[in-house]
């Protein structure tokens, strides 16, 4: 039995890095996610009927036994505290609950079945998909520029190939397990080197790997390095520090330490509309997520595994220092650090009555119950996200029929995502205005379109209910309560108490500003949108709209010298030969012409004025009173005090 074991973790070994389910919203890293965790759960349920079937009490632990328990336990506490859509986006998303459970039940396998020969095994199996994964890389790369993206299938589209197309499902993925198998190639190298046996196949394939990883780092060079900056990421975590330093902001939750930590600096970056979920570095997602009490156990456990003896040490302590995380880095960190610790055996032993051993039946139901809960559960997910995914296809038809009724089912199979939800709530509204952009509207119509306002509204609300840190469903709220404005009264104050909410999560984002400034601007309360599109400005100098509308809302305030500044910062940020640039010309053009009318009619009055004013006076003459218009005024209390 132990040897299907084996037999089954290479295949999951060799299979991961190449998995691949179209079907899915993210059909690489979901995708590989959700495998991990199945493959994980059936894994358990293996070993446990082998250890029973086969009568042995004995089971393999290492020094990372307690500490490994430990995390877990930190993990499941941060985890528990979170709310009840953020406990269920930590579990689909790769690096949240799920991920780490999923990696500590693998990691438990390959300690009880990996030994020096089942580590080459192992890595003979992952070969093969680095071998498939490199030709594809090559393939690619060779494919020119003019002809991408590719659309497979072309009718029906379920996934494009593009410059950065990687089968790991990223490039920094790809060139992390050509790493791998490069080192691991090329020690056998060196060991059939010192055994004095021939290397040849070893060497060329510890060339080819190499190899492919500097086409790696080419390609991922020539289309950008699209994570987040150092100085970003080190000030979320430096946030993350001073207001949750034991916690952090909790397991698979960087998103929103992000919104509400990253710096103004960030908007000056090439990617300052990107929301990332990524720190910028292994230790700093952790330290972020899971405060220093994470950090900390990680470290130790990876001391405990290498203490920088072996090459493959470094490949671990790169991959988590230096480089953002992915999941197939995770799973190859994890098969590190179990391989390289020595182990001992304990016996697995609870003695009832005549010396009955029941510890391995206690595991089983624990695992089997483990196993149909969580099968239960992570086959609904995956049957929301397909749904979720045929919608969005459906939805690039114009099909808002098909795509209403598969979000129905999506939310019916996982309720509790924040994402189907506010995903439903846009599609309601977007269906309520197609029904309303006609010129005659029936009255069944128009109550048709009420009803879909109302569930947009609910649904928005919904998003928030699950999760009301995210600054994205406050922003949601906010902007169906805008496009309602003129249709339901109060819509404009709640669409601002939204924003607020939404601009309080995420502090330092130029376009809510721009958005609550406009909300303003078109209620005629020019100076709130003149304060919001200044802290626009303040936030990101060089957005040209931000200059733009705070030249409009001076404009609007009288202030023409003040807007005509603006609009010149507006258009020194626009590109010449543009429809912008233009537009903004002429109206500066105009303003400039009425600046001048009203200086020359300023120069006229005071001109003017100084000819009306008089400059020569003679002395006046005291005035005379009448006896009967004299009044009796006591002089006492009036006449000066004396010297």
């Amino acid at each position: 039995m132990k040897n299907m074991v084996r037999i089954y973790s290479r295949i999951v070994f060799c299979l991961l890095p190449i998995f691949f389910f179209p079907l899915l919203t993210d059909g690489f890293d979901l995708a590989k996610n959700f495998l991990l965790m199945i493959t994980a759960l059936i894994g358990l349920v293996l070993w446990i009927i082998g250890l029973l079937a086969e009568r042995d009490e004995k089971i393999r632990v290492d020094k990372n036994l307690i500490w490994g328990l430990l995390l877990g336990v930190w993990v499941l506490i941060s985890w528990i505290k979170e709310s009840g859509g953020l406990r269920m986006q930590a579990i689909i998303s790769w690096g949240g609950m799920g991920t780490i459970l999923a990696l500590m039940i693998w990691g438990w396998i390959w300690t009880q079945i990996v030994d020096e020969k089942e580590k080459e095994k192992m890595v003979s199996w992952l070969t093969v998909s680095g071998i498939l994964v490199a030709v594809i890389s090559l393939v690619v790369f060779l494919i020119p520029g003019s002809k991408m993206p590719i659309l497979w299938p072309k009718n029906n589209p379920i996934f494009s190939i593009t410059n950065n197309f990687s089968l790991t499902g990223s490039l920094l993925a790809e060139m992390s397990l050509m790493v791998f198998l490069g080192i691991n190639w090329g020690l056998r190298v060196l060991r059939s080197i010192n055994e004095k046996k021939d290397y040849m196949v070893e060497a060329v394939l510890a060339a080819f790997f190499l190899m492919i990883f500097g086409l790696g780092l080419f390609r991922q060079t020539k289309v950008g390095w699209n994570y987040l900056d150092m100085n970003s990421s080190w000030s979320i975590t430096a946030e993350s520090f001073k207001k949750v330093p034991l916690w952090g902001a909790g397991v698979g939750n960087y998103l929103t330490a992000f919104d509400l930590w990253k710096p103004a600096s960030f908007n000056m970056t090439k990617n300052w509309t990107t929301s990332f979920g990524l720190a910028a570095t292994g230790w700093m997602q952790i330290w972020t997520e899971l405060g220093i009490v994470g950090l900390l156990v990680m470290l130790v456990m990876m001391w405990n595994s290498f203490k920088f003896k072996k090459i493959l040490s470094w490949f671990l302590v790169v991959g988590l220092m230096l480089l953002p995380l992915n999941l197939v880095l995770w799973w190859l960190m994890v098969w590190i650090m179990v391989s390289m610790n020595e182990k001992k055996e304990a016996n697995l032993r609870i003695s009832v009555g005549d010396d009955f051993n029941v510890g391995p039946w206690v595991v089983l139901v624990m695992s089997l119950i483990l196993f149909g809960f969580g099968s239960w559960n992570l086959g609904k997910m995956i049957l929301a996200d397909s749904y979720i995914k045929s919608s969005l296809i459906m939805a690039s038809k114009n099909d808002g029929g098909a795509t209403y009724n598969l979000q129905v089912k999506a939310i019916g199979m996982n309720p509790y995502l924040a994402d189907y939800r506010r995903l439903y709530s846009q599609t309601n509204l977007a269906l309520a205005k197609n029904i309303l952009s006609v010129e005659k509207v029936s009255d069944e119509e128009k109550q048709k379109a009420s009803m879909l306002i109302q569930q947009a509204v609910r649904e928005a609300k919904a998003s928030l209910a699950l999760v009301n840190t995210s600054s994205t469903n406050w922003n949601n709220l906010a902007t169906i309560y805008r496009q309602v404005l003129g249709l339901v009264e109060g819509a404009g104050d709640w669409s601002l108490q939204a924003y607020q909410q939404a601009i309080a999560l995420k502090p330092t984002d130029p376009l809510l500003y721009l958005d609550v400034g406009g909300l303003y601007f078109a209620g005629n309360r020019f100076e709130e949108a003149d304060r919001n599109f200044e802290m626009a400005v303040n936030n990101k100098p060089d957005l040209a709209n931000s200059w733009y509308n705070w030249a409009y809302s001076a404009k609007k305030m009288n202030k023409l010298a003040d807007a005509i500044y603006r609009l010149n910062q507006s258009l020194s940020l626009v590109s010449v030969d543009s429809g912008d640039y233009e537009k903004a010309s002429k109206e500066l053009d105009t303003w400039k012409k009425e600046y001048d009318e009203l200086v020359k009619k300023a120069k006229e009055q005071q001109e003017q004025q100084k000819k009306e004013a008089e400059t020569l006076k003679t002395p006046e003459v005291a005035p005379t009173i009448s006896e009967e218009n004299k009044l009796v005024v006591p002089t006492g209390e009036i006449e000066p005090p004396k010297n």
